[in-house]
């Protein structure tokens, strides 16, 4: 019985690192499928852009191949090399896969039917329905790398870093692709080029770019080696494409130079193509390589658990007759003492002698390990005690935030007349402590200050310097006299603000109501919009630097009407910044667009219908960023 009991229990390791050795050898295969999904996924996105430019000119130097071909026979490389896995759930997996690439086929016969045809309308209608099976397909392909990733061990930093590596290059593909496609569309369309579709290309380039450094360094966390060559395709985003795509965007807007600029742009695109597929290929050979170290590391384990296996039971053999004398039952005595002990007794036992060495040693381990576990039931009670300590602390800190939250809050005005002025206010915290904070108040001479900060950053360091920065800007409204240089009240916050501190945006406003102007200085924050009386809509200010970031900074002063009836809206970039569940941001155009369509509405029915807005767009009931807005009405 003893016997069986030990090989079982060596078999029992053994058989672990066979399932360990299959599925290593599993994992490479699996391995495979991603990197087959990623191609289909980069060849959707090529092969959008080139359905949506069709007529509108070569698509690239070279170019060649039929639509949707790269996807789809990459899908079918990937459905055929998991089917053979013979798991259910696999076989599911690529029997969904297969699927995909026989709509994608079915559509890419279709569109060349429609195109053989020469009807213009069945061409379009075509085009556009292979365009929305692209779409649905890349996203239910995105959801299978992901149950795929899952399969993977996501604690090793090396299949970390490589897959941000690789969902870094699906987003940049994207943005480079729908550019691609929307500028040939313009430069070969013969139409006049809108100045809305120039700065939807730039906005998709700079939403990436501006995400560059954060994925490099999020990247070199987990594995510097990748990060570095992941650093070669973001640099030429940054320092090669986006130049030259800036550069063809003004030869548009300007109608100058456009063909010279069309064809350094097309030379960056096709860069950009080798560098996203040399990549690709890194990532692919880079995790090939890490699980064929885990195979045969798994098969390594697995032959050492047999042989220690096959030894075991032969020694046991040899050994049955002396072991049952001088091992069994001495055994037998301790194993009484060790469920003594597992059931909770530990007070010594009675001092027995053992003829072999072996037995004396593990009556005196057996010893040990009560002393242990005494030690371990003082450690248990210490460290229940401790974690009592730590959930203490943390209320005790949660505490401390709410109360920080509410004296943040008790900076901030309620909303209500200041001489002539009426301010409405409405104000959300993505945080318990918001970067955010305003502040409006009565100066002399019948003039009214007003400001608004938003602190880089969220969370509990932003509204502390959020604090701080309110208490300055405060001083420095409340030391401003009648006719003084509101340039120059601002100058000098920015110049004794402390470099350790982080760096703000601010607007810095004073209103006269005998004079019915205003005046405003603009610090990095956004651009206050001021809605006339008549209806009639503007945007004031020029940009300039925030507060903190450059010592000796210059402001501008900028003056604008403000008579009665005329209301001033100052907004924090986190009115229009919001984020849906869909990743989309809200964008300062639909923001003004909003504005534009509720004008003529109460001050009071205005706020509702931003915060009614925001909240739709936001779903998920969370804000990714601090939302401000203060209305200032000349009553």
């Amino acid at each position: 019985m003893f016997g069986a009991m030990l090989v079982g229990l060596l078999w029992s390791q053994a058989v672990p690192a066979y399932r360990a050795h299959v599925e290593a050898s599993e994992q490479i295969v699996v391995d495979v499928v991603r990197n087959d999904l990623l191609v289909a996924l980069l060849g959707l996105q090529v092969d959008r852009g080139r359905i949506a430019a069709t007529g509108s000119g070569p698509w690239a130097d070279g170019d060649s191949g039929e639509i949707l071909d790269v996807p789809i026979r990459a899908l079918e490389r990937a459905s055929g090399n998991l089917g053979e896995l013979g798991h259910q759930d696999w076989r599911a997996l690529a029997n969904e896969i297969a699927g995909a690439a026989d709509a994608l086929r079915i559509g890419a016969e279709a569109l060349s039917a429609a195109e053989r045809s020469g009807y213009p309308r069945a061409i379009a209608a075509e085009r556009a329905g292979v365009i929305d099976a692209i779409d649905r397909a890349e996203e239910r392909l995105r959801d299978m790398r992901s149950i795929l990733l899952s399969e993977s061990n996501l604690a090793d930093p090396d299949l970390v870093g490589l897959q941000l590596i690789g969902n870094s290059v699906l987003e940049a593909n994207d943005a480079i692709q729908r550019n691609r496609a929307l500028l040939l569309r313009l430069l070969d369309s013969g139409e006049p080029v809108r100045t809305k579709d120039l700065r939807a290309a730039e906005e998709r380039t700079t939403a990436f770019r501006g995400s560059v450094d954060v994925l490099q360094g999020t990247i070199n966390l987990f594995d510097g080696h990748a990060a570095t060559e992941a650093a070669i395709l973001f640099e030429f985003f940054q320092w090669t494409y986006a130049p030259a795509e800036a550069r063809l965007l003004k030869s548009m807007a300007t109608g100058t130079e456009v063909e010279a600029s069309r064809r350094i742009w097309m030379d960056a695109v096709a860069e950009f193509d080798g560098l996203v597929d040399d990549l690709r290929r890194f990532v692919f050979e880079r995790s090939q390589a890490h699980h064929a170290r885990k195979e045969s590391a798994a098969l390594v384990r697995m032959d050492t658990k047999i042989a220690l296996s096959a030894a075991v039971f032969a020694l046991f053999s040899l050994s049955l007759l002396a072991i049952e004398r001088l091992i069994l039952r001495p055994i037998e005595r301790i194993t009484d003492r060790m469920h003594e002990l597992v059931a909770g007794d530990l007070a010594p036992g009675p001092s027995e002698r053992f003829t072999l060495a072996d037995m004396r040693s593990m009556a005196d381990a057996l010893r040990v390990f009560r002393v242990d576990a005494v030690r371990r039931n003082r450690l248990t009670r210490e460290r229940l005690s401790l974690h009592a300590k730590i959930a203490d602390a943390h209320n005790e800190l949660k505490a401390d935030l709410r109360a920080a939250a509410k004296v943040q809050l008790a900076q901030m005005p309620e909303p209500g007349d200041v001489g002539a002025v009426r301010f409405s206010t409405y104000f959300a915290a993505a945080n318990v402590l918001a970067g955010d904070t305003f502040d409006f108040l009565p100066l002399s001479g019948d003039r009214v200050g007003l400001f608004q900060i938003d602190v880089a950053g969220h969370g509990a360091a932003a509204g502390l310097v959020s604090v701080a920065a309110h208490i300055a800007a405060r001083r420095a409204l409340r030391k401003l006299g009648p006719g003084e240089s509101l340039v120059r009240a601002v100058t000098a916050l920015n110049a004794n603000w402390s470099p350790d501190l982080t760096y703000f945006t601010m607007a810095t406003i004073e209103l006269d109501t005998q004079a019915n102007r205003g005046r405003m200085v603009q610090a990095g924050h956004p651009h206050p919009v001021l809605l006339r009386g008549d209806g009639s809509i503007s945007r004031l200010g020029g940009g300039g630097l925030p507060i903190g970031a450059v010592p000796d900074a210059d402001f501008e002063e900028i003056d604008f009407p403000f008579g009665t009836g005329d209301r001033l809206l100052v907004f924090s970039d986190g009115i229009y910044e919001s984020i849906n569940a869909q990743g989309e941001i809200f964008t300062e155009e639909r923001f003004i667009d909003l504005l534009a369509g509720n004008a003529h509405r109460s001050t009071e029915n205005l706020i509702e219908s931003i915060r009614t807005a925001l909240e739709t767009w936001c779903c998920t009931g969370s804000l990714s960023d601090d939302v401000s807005l203060v209305v200032a009405e000349r009553t």
